[in-house]
């Protein structure tokens, strides 16, 4: 039950590596922004030139709960609200991330200050790998393990034990087979 969980897991997560890895590519060409409002304040869910960033506004937008934009880079004379954020004099760059807060014009007369959150696009896809990784990782030890006639559990010899493993016990019948590539 577990590890088909932890398998649905590792796929729905190298799924949304996948799409923000298409994101990431697609942000140099054409900036997009999700807009959406939650608790009395609205929200940028941004991308431009492989950034990927959060803006929250002090008041929102109030034309709609959800709204998705996207930007030709030829026909935008003015950057994307991330692009205009990341380069105001009230970002701080702590290592690969960047985030500060303020008044930008004019994006701040209509709503409000700003604060904002940015990183690399692909510090989330690495972290969304990770799963994955770890999970292959395992599958590969447990085929070993079993090639080499060992515990899938602690990894013993099993040598001539026939039900269970001599150092944790674990049913040597109950280990699936692993199966071969």
């Amino acid at each position: 039950m577990l590890r088909g969980l932890v398998n649905i897991f590792a796929a729905i997560a190298l799924i949304a590596a996948s799409l923000l890895l298409v994101l990431c590519v697609h942000s140099y060409s054409q900036p997009e922004s999700l807009y959406f409002e939650w608790g009395g304040r609205g929200y940028f869910l941004a991308a431009a030139n492989g950034q990927l960033g959060l803006i929250q506004t002090s008041r929102p937008f109030g034309i709609a709960t959800w709204n998705f934009g996207s930007y030709a880079t030829r026909d935008r004379e003015p950057n994307s609200m991330l692009e205009v954020a990341l380069s105001n004099d009230a970002t701080t760059h702590w290592g690969i991330v960047s985030l500060g807060s303020g008044n930008i014009d004019p994006v701040s007369q209509f709503m409000g200050q700003l604060a904002w959150l940015a990183a690399p696009l692909t510090l989330p896809i690495i972290l969304l790998c990770l799963p994955a990784i770890f999970r292959v990782k395992r599958l590969l030890r447990d085929r070993r393990r079993h090639r080499r006639h060992l515990c899938i559990v602690c990894g013993c010899d099993l040598g001539a034990s026939s039900d269970r493993c001599p150092e944790c016990g674990a049913d040597i019948a109950l280990q699936p087979p692993v199966p071969a590539t």
